[in-house]
């Protein structure tokens, strides 16, 4: 075996023993470093690149649609230099029947039946150098449900753009959209309790007397500057500590429309979530100051209706 057959050798079995993306990326990294240190080119990069250049890859095709549980067939072009390995970046998709050759590369992506809604990138990785290339290959879609269980005692069900919540004997519907990607976020409609405790606190701060209120500090902002200079400084001390007051006023009105908004899941925005093997870990923003409620769940999908 050739000394660059057996560390493409090492470097696909370290990459084997991992079990993500991530994993098999350190596992490659770290097998890198080891081979550069063991050949002296750590500190060569002119040497280290000549002998182990960048992947160029070239990729005119469309981007292969692959619906969660299915397959679909790839193909692209470029320059490789010997060993160079290949990875997609979703741990819920495979590479099957591998055709690696000088002028392209072929293969099968095969999707898990849980895999998530997702851009799958290829990356071309050279032996040594580490040096790579990536290309957006193929989408994951399909119709997805999740099932998910906030940690304040409330469970969610998300299907056909909307989501059902429940906690004992409480339920609600309300409208919903998944947005695809490595990090997936769920949105939802917000409650009639939040857009009026949010109406609330704009009414506050807009209101006829806290209209009045700085109107009248800016009449006498302006009165201090007719004064003469020596007294104009006192003047607008006095201003100022007036101003202070009305400005804790509004702060503390804000405070209390923050406080009445709703706490429960329901009421939350923003629920950002990655699924591994159909397993969902997230966190949601919610009040009061953008409170961070984790939750978990499930992810099942079936292949898009044509």
């Amino acid at each position: 075996m050739s000394r660059l057959a057996l560390i493409a050798a090492l470097a696909l079995f370290a990459a084997a023993t991992a079990t993500s993306y991530r994993d098999r990326r350190k596992a490659l990294d770290d097998e890198a470093a080891a081979q550069r240190a063991k050949l002296g080119l750590d500190n060569d990069r002119e040497k280290l690149y000549a002998q182990y250049p960048t992947p160029e890859i070239t990729f005119d095709g469309n981007v292969a649609t692959l619906g969660c549980g299915g397959s679909a067939k790839v193909s692209v072009g470029g320059t490789f230099p010997g060993g160079t390995l290949f990875l997609v970046s979703d741990d819920d998709v495979q590479i099957a029947d591998a055709k690696p050759g000088a002028g392209g590369w072929q293969a099968t992506l095969k999707a898990s039946p849980t895999a998530a809604p997702m851009d799958v990138n290829l990356h071309a990785i050279t032996p040594v150098s580490g040096a790579e290339r990536a290309i957006r290959i193929a989408q994951v879609t399909g119709r997805y449900a999740l099932d998910l269980r906030f940690d304040d005692g409330w469970t969610a069900r998300f299907a056909d753009g909307s989501i059902t919540w429940k906690n004992g004997a409480l339920t609600r519907t309300t409208r919903a959209e998944l947005r695809p990607g490595h990090t997936m976020r769920l949105d939802w409609e917000r409650s009639p309790e939040e857009m009026q405790a949010a109406q609330a606190a704009v009414s506050q701060m807009t209101s006829p007397e806290a209209q009045a209120q700085m109107q009248s500090m800016v009449a006498r902002m302006q009165e201090c500057f007719k004064k003469p200079q020596s007294e104009q400084q006192a003047c607008m001390q006095s201003v100022n500590a007036d101003l202070q007051k009305v400005q804790q006023k509004q702060k503390a009105a804000q405070e209390q429309a923050e406080q009445a908004r709703p706490t429960a899941a329901w009421a939350c925005s923003d629920a950002r979530f990655e699924s591994s093997g159909g397993a969902i870990s997230g966190t949601a923003t919610c009040a009061p100051h953008d409170r961070k409620l984790k939750f978990t769940g499930t992810l099942r999908c079936a292949p898009s209706r044509e």
